[in-house]
């Protein structure tokens, strides 16, 4: 199932893009296909840290430091807040800010 991920970037002192897409209700669990994809990626100077704890405690935590992180996350959650609630209110986000596709089920690395 592929979807569309918008990105937005937000800067300040530090730059920080934020994807999201989501391929809205479907009905049930994975097995009914849906699908949600969030991303954060650091463009510059940004004190950003993931840790992923895998097992049965399923977690990702992400640390910031300073202030223009503080401000930086804070739009790019709501951005991402944003496209998945206009996606199933919408079906899409408004805009033109669609930069890529979420791969196919067969394409995801692990899975097919």
């Amino acid at each position: 199932m592929s979807f569309m991920i918008y990105e937005k970037e937000f800067s300040g002192i530090c730059i920080l893009k934020a994807g999201a897409g989501t391929t809205g209700y479907r009905g049930g669990d994975t097995g009914h296909g849906g699908r949600t994809r969030i991303e954060l990626e650091d463009l510059g100077n940004t004190d950003i840290s993931f840790e992923v704890r895998g097992g049965e405690e399923k977690s990702l935590i992400i640390n910031l430091g300073g202030d223009a992180e503080l401000d930086v996350i804070i739009k790019a959650l709501e951005f991402i807040a944003g496209v998945l609630k206009n996606v199933i209110e919408e079906g899409s986000y408004p805009g033109s800010l669609e930069v890529n596709k979420y791969p196919e089920e067969g394409e995801i690395e692990g899975q097919g």
